[in-house]
């Protein structure tokens, strides 16, 4: 197994030498991690290095708790923080939280020698998925203490198949396992009961509740909300505002829309969409009495958007790509979102836990909004449900931190 992985990934080098010929992404791919080598061993930061690897965007957003905790409490180690993905690493690469952002070179066993021989390494920290047998090995080689958090596994997971042998033993060069939730924790004993795997939850929770205490004051969206009842519809698609559409047809409130695309042709399809409502968009909002709709056509404020909002509709939940209910529910809101979430363990919780409802329908979401709407109390309850249940599962960044300060003590 290890020698067709090998070759697979040395066959995925060579081809390096064709990017030019290949989509922008893969250009970025390959471009990108040129040169990365050098410029490891050019690097001197004067002290020994604690290394960060995420995926993508994702990831980074579930270790930037823990980054910022690193930044600040550990100040004699240099932070190297490495992505995977261009989508990630062009939207991060100029972050303030690592001294270094780089390409993580590809997985052969040359680069990971050549990588982990290239600085003083005291610790590496991998986020949720990342399983790269040859650093792993080279870690394990060169003992360098290693973490994997913010980890979830489930049953069909490729690690718990015959053909994840390779795999099971790339991750069993982790010191301390900390999984997402309990069912992962319960996979990884039954199936690797050598492994050292504890339930930490996600530090994403850590990540909401820093982010609502330094949420943006909008006094617009204050403005436009505070006289009727508003939703705040977040990283919305057409399936959600098709629904909305309907919804106003028969009920009247206010909505605040902030679609997951925010190019000029969608945001003029939306607007089009909401012609026979009084409809703004934000870059030339003129505040009055009769707008019912305003088009959000700006990034970066959605995650303080839903602090001004009764209640908040989550995207992606006709498709299968439901996008962060943890934003809405830190701020006490309840929440509604399309049937398909059963793929996401934090979404699943704050259902059972009664905050967050599912609409399959046009009328289905017209019955959530009305009760919601005429019953106070109970928009109130629903939404302290969420607070309540972000507050109970934060705390995952500290326990990991404090593994890492034991670990770099001894």
């Amino acid at each position: 197994m290890s020698y067709v992985y090998n070759f697979l990934i040395e066959t995925v080098q060579f081809f390096g030498g064709f990017s030019s010929l290949m989509s922008e992404k893969m250009r970025l791919f390959y471009k990108g991690r040129k040169g990365v080598l050098q410029a490891m061993d050019e690097w001197n930061p004067g002290k020994k290095v604690i290394w960060m690897h995420v995926a993508s965007l994702g990831e980074y957003e579930q270790g930037q708790p823990l980054l910022e905790e690193l930044k600040s409490h550990f100040s004699d180690y240099a932070i190297l923080l490495s992505f995977f993905s261009p989508s990630g690493y062009e939207i991060k690469k100029n972050n303030t939280l690592a001294d270094k952002t780089i390409y993580l070179p590809l997985d052969t066993k040359g680069n990971a020698r050549r990588f982990l021989k290239s600085q003083d390494f005291a610790m590496a920290i991998f986020v949720k998925y990342e399983l790269w047998p040859n650093f792993m090995f080279a870690l394990k080689a060169q003992k360098i203490p290693a973490l994997l958090i913010s980890a979830r596994f489930y049953q069909e997971h490729i690690l718990f198949k015959p053909h994840g042998y390779l795999l099971r033993k790339a991750i069993g060069c982790f010191d301390t396992i900390f999984t997402q939730d309990e069912n992962s924790q319960k996979q990884l004993k039954n199936f690797l009961p050598h492994l050292n795997a504890v339930q930490s939850s996600d530090t994403r929770y850590d990540r909401v509740v820093e982010i609502a205490a330094k949420r943006k004051e909008l006094p617009w969206a204050q403005n436009f909300a505070q006289d009727e009842f508003t939703m705040v519809v977040g990283s919305s698609w057409p399936e959600e505002e098709d629904l909305l559409l309907a919804l106003l047809a028969s009920t009247k409130l206010k909505l605040i829309i902030a679609p997951h695309q925010v190019n000029p042709k969608n945001i003029n399809r939306i607007t089009a969409l909401f012609e026979n409502y009084k409809v703004q968009c934000l870059s030339s909002y003129k505040a009055d009495e009769e707008t019912q709709v305003l088009v959000v056509d700006q990034i970066g404020l959605l995650s303080s958007l839903y602090f001004y909002g009764n209640c908040a509709f989550i995207g992606g939940g006709f498709k299968t790509g439901l996008h962060n209910t943890l934003e809405a529910a830190v701020y006490a809101k309840p929440i509604l979102i399309g049937p398909h979430y059963s793929a996401f363990p934090e979404v699943v919780d704050l259902v059972q836990n009664g905050g967050v409802q599912i609409v399959n329908n046009a009328k289905e979401l017209e019955k959530s909004i009305e009760h919601w709407m005429s019953d106070a109390k109970t928009t109130a309850h629903l939404g302290a449900k969420n607070y309540d249940r972000i507050q109970a599962k934060k705390g995952a960044t500290l326990q990991i931190l404090e593994k890492i300060k034991n670990t770099l003590d001894h």
